[in-house]
């Protein structure tokens, strides 16, 4: 037996400001939490849940199932521990695979080594004993491995979620420096956001928060158009079972009323991205989308999240600057009642909003140390 099949345990991949609706996410499937780690949470539960919460978590990045612990301090520690494993039981010889590695605090201090000793591991088992091997396939695999170092103890994981759960599957088209899915689902979650009140995004770019916004508000799983999953390749997969979990998940999505989620930006461009991006879920085409200068919306009362362009998307900081101010202004003149949340990936932009936070805090956002800012506007 492999080690998630003996403890039945796994690990969560996630940001680590989001550990604590991570959290909850875990235990409402049902599975029980075993301990913090910097990387993510470890957690035990019967295979099955694997399945659900690769399906509907909206704020893990990966989830790993475990197949072997070892001590490794050199090429050959890793070596001859990937031979001991019947590799034929997670993937078949016209299948392909990629290998990830990291590294904290071993021997062995190259991850991409790591990986390699892996790859050649795999390889070398299938050449010996049919005489020909899987392929590599870093872009689109049929399974995907991590072996983990720390203090030269070796973890080698299967990623049960293939890809990264922060792609949906609905962004096909980006603008600059847009959040990413997860970090978008995190700040609408900040207000237990759950439809029954009016959304706007008046900087919506390609659509990340009206996207997440409207799988929240209509109960649409976060992995709903996926079509390939790395739990695919665990010995007790089912295709039927999962047909039929699938199916008993996909049978709460509800329908919205139209406008209740709301979306405009400067752009034409931006908004045929969204326009085409949100087409591709149910309900989508029930976000009204336009072509507006912020300053030209009359009046919003409701819930406004909303990533504003800041140096990376516009020329300078004094053009971003004035852009935000114009924008607090916007917000106390025309928004009273209403709830904001902004995430600014350039902190020193919070002073040019002109208006008191309710709270500020600190989420990364790929390369930028960003914050997100909480106003009530009263």
């Amino acid at each position: 037996m492999y080690l998630y099949q003996r403890e039945k345990t796994f690990f969560a991949k996630c940001t680590p400001e989001l550990k604590n609706v991570v959290k909850n996410e875990i235990e409402s499937c049902g599975c029980k939490i075993l301990k913090d780690s910097f990387r993510g949470i470890y957690f035990t539960c019967d295979v099955e849940k694997i399945f659900i919460l690769n399906y509907t978590s909206r704020f893990i990045t990966r989830i790993y199932a475990p197949l072997l612990k070892f001590d490794a301090k050199n090429k050959k520690d890793i070596y001859k521990n990937v031979l001991k494993i019947k590799w034929e039981n997670f993937i078949k010889i016209n299948d392909t695979f990629s290998v990830r590695g990291s590294i904290v605090n071993s021997e062995i201090k190259n991850s991409h080594y790591a990986a390699l000793c892996v790859k050649d591991g795999i390889a070398d088992y299938f050449r010996n004993k049919y005489g020909k091997r899987p392929d590599v396939d870093k872009k689109n695999p049929d399974l995907s491995l991590n072996v983990f170092i720390e203090k030269n103890v070796a973890t080698l994981n299967i990623d049960t979620s293939l890809d990264s759960l922060h792609k949906r599957g609905y962004k096909k088209h980006t603008s600059k420096a847009p959040i990413q899915e997860n970090l978008a689902a995190f700040i609408l979650n900040l207000h237990s956001y759950n439809g029954t009140e009016k959304m706007l995004d008046p900087f919506c770019g390609s659509g990340t928060f009206l996207g997440e916004a409207l799988m929240m508000a209509c109960n649409i799983p976060s992995g709903f158009l996926r079509k390939k999953w790395g739990f695919f390749k665990l010995p007790e997969f089912s295709q039927k079972k999962w047909e039929k979990l699938k199916s008993q998940i996909d049978g709460e999505i509800r329908e919205i009323e139209y406008g209740k989620i709301e979306g405009s930006d400067i752009s034409k461009e931006a908004i045929e991205k969204a326009t085409s991006n949100l087409s591709q879920l149910p309900e989508g085409k029930k976000i009204k989308l336009s072509v507006k200068d912020f300053r030209d919306i009359k009046s919003f009362k409701g819930l406004i999240c909303t990533n504003p362009p800041y140096g990376i998307r516009l020329s300078n900081f004094e053009k971003a600057a004035k852009t935000i101010k114009d924008f607090g202004d916007f917000l106390k003149n025309k928004c009273k009642g209403s709830t904001v949340y902004i995430y600014l990936g350039d902190r020193k932009l919070i002073k040019s909003i002109g208006l008191k936070p309710s709270f500020k805090l600190p989420l990364k956002n790929g390369g930028l140390d960003g914050r997100v800012v909480k106003i009530e506007i009263y």
